[in-house]
């Protein structure tokens, strides 16, 4: 019998309320469930400061004093000796990787989220044992530039996400005090430079110019004391929807995070999902909201196309931004246009039906039970590779 397979990620903590954190935490747990005998998982959680915490699936270890566990991460590599080290971060935080010694073949999971692919990056990518990209987009990206990577899309968990009958649905609006013919427009994004709430604020208020039927839902993180929030805050308070009282929006702790059940209420209470992104480097929220059969409204940038191309709206791009010392540009939507494709779907309940039931039926090929078999596949192939580590290959089409 071979022994077990051991893999050390670094990355944010399983138990935090991120898409890294709730990646990883769900890979691990999809290969501890679906081959229970066959690894051994390990984990340093960027946000995590204590010993050694034993998760069931996983057994969680201390950051040390620095980020991105700096300091300790030759530690473990050296006392663990895992066959794979896998980091799931933007490139930026991971370059001090490459001074640390070690016999672990290294897996970098990465996002892209905007154009171009710098030259340093590129380099980054060609020196790592297995590259492996979120999406399409940034695959091709890659390959524009002749750096050789791996594709495995998110996975998600699709029987946690999933529309009610229409009978629990007006159940749930009494509960939230809502009315049953306000038409909800949800976005769920913490407000970030990225994320452009400011813009998607305009298209709401241009939209509110044309109609007064509908309230906006920001599930989002108002609570924290700092800049970008204290900015959004600031532009809502003189904002026209604010000014209608059609604002919504629970109070909510990004860190404590917030339950299945009531994160999958609030999808059910939408009838639009709208996403006024700078660029994702893939889109859980997109995936959340398209398994609940909600028509998306989302920026015409990064992987937007791969996932809601004709089978949602997508808003025109005005221009980009460069917000990164390395180049890398970020969208900002054309409110006009984000507020005329909202109004699109306001009047036309059929087509928002018909877009919300493509999304589930194309999103489905992301469940976990589907993902996990290609990630079980790069680390078997790979586990006797450490004299030849470029394992090169499209491992998801």
């Amino acid at each position: 019998m071979n022994p077990k397979i051991k893999l050390l990620f670094c990355t944010d903590s399983p138990t935090v309320n991120s898409g890294f954190g709730h990646q990883v935490d769900l890979i691990m747990q999809s290969l501890q469930r679906y081959y229970p005998r066959k690894y051994d998982l390990h984990c340093i959680g960027w946000q995590y400061g204590g010993r050694m915490l034993d998760l069931g699936y996983c057994k969680m270890w201390s950051k040390g004093k620095k980020p991105f566990g700096i300091d300790v991460t030759k530690d473990y590599l050296d006392g663990l000796k895992p066959d794979f080290v896998i980091t799931f971060a933007d490139l930026w935080m991971i370059e001090w990787m490459f001074k640390i010694p070690r016999q672990s073949l290294w897996v970098a999971y990465f996002p892209l989220d905007g154009i171009p692919l710098p030259d340093r990056w590129a380099n980054l990518l060609g020196h790592i044992d297995i590259p492996v990209a979120f999406s399409h987009f940034g695959f091709d990206l890659c390959h524009q530039k002749k750096v050789p990577v791996n594709l495995i899309p998110h996975m998600i968990d699709t029987k946690w996400f999933y529309r009610f009958d229409d009978e629990k649905r007006r159940q749930l609006r009494r509960k939230y005090n809502i009315k049953e013919d306000e038409i909800i427009i949800l976005t769920v994004a913490r407000p970030n430079k990225r994320k452009r709430l400011n813009l998607g604020l305009k298209a709401i208020d241009r939209l509110i110019e044309m109609r007064n039927d509908f309230s906006w839902f920001l599930h989002s993180d108002l609570i924290h004391d700092d800049m970008m929030t204290r900015e959004f805050l600031q532009d809502l308070e003189y904002s026209k929807i604010k000014e209608e009282n059609k604002f919504i929006n629970l109070k909510f702790n990004f860190l404590a995070g917030i339950n299945q059940q009531k994160l999958l209420e609030i999808y059910n209470l939408a009838d639009i999902y709208f996403m006024p992104t700078g660029g994702e480097g893939f889109g859980l929220t997109t995936l959340e909201a398209g398994l609940c059969e909600l028509p998306i409204v989302i920026t015409d940038y990064s992987t937007s196309q791969e996932l809601v191309g004709g089978r949602g709206e997508l808003i025109k791009v005005k221009s980009l931004s460069v917000e990164n010392p390395d180049g890398v540009k970020a969208a900002n939507i054309d409110i006009i246009d984000a507020a005329q494709k909202l109004n699109k779907l306001c009047d036309n309940e059929e087509l928002r039906r018909t877009y919300g039931r493509t999304c589930r039926e194309e999103f489905l090929k992301y469940d976990k039970a589907e993902i996990i078999k290609t990630w079980d596949l790069l680390f078997s192939s790979n586990r006797h590779n450490i004299e030849d580590a470029m394992f090169r290959g499209y491992l998801n089409d």
